[in-house]
């Protein structure tokens, strides 16, 4: 599965199902607004400050998931130990966590 496999798909649908009406969406129908930069340089600094932005609400995401995981992981865990430290629902600890469990169970 690459990224030019849904651009590919639409290009070989038109070749067996062409347009036989007149497109509602043409060439004349797009409007590009004009940016607020006034030069080369500060369409780059914008656009790289929109990009760290964007990566570290992306990496925020992944660390809220990943903390969440090993939050139902640890509680399982909890719950599953006596307070000598033998386990009364034979789940070893740190051995599979919830994550893996989850994901190979039958």
């Amino acid at each position: 599965c690459s990224f030019m496999a849904a651009p590919c798909s639409l290009a070989v649908s038109k070749l067996f199902y062409p347009e036989t009406e007149e497109s509602k969406t043409t060439i004349n129908d797009i409007v590009v607004e004009k940016g607020e930069e006034s030069n080369v340089l500060d369409a780059a600094a914008k656009g790289a400050s929109t990009a760290i932005m964007l990566v570290l609400n992306i990496g925020a995401s992944l660390l809220a998931f990943y903390a969440f995981v090993t939050f139902l992981d640890e509680a399982v865990n909890w719950f599953g130990c006596s307070p000598g430290g033998r386990t009364h629902l034979h789940i070893p600890s740190r051995i599979c966590p919830l994550s893996n469990s989850f994901s190979y169970w039958n």
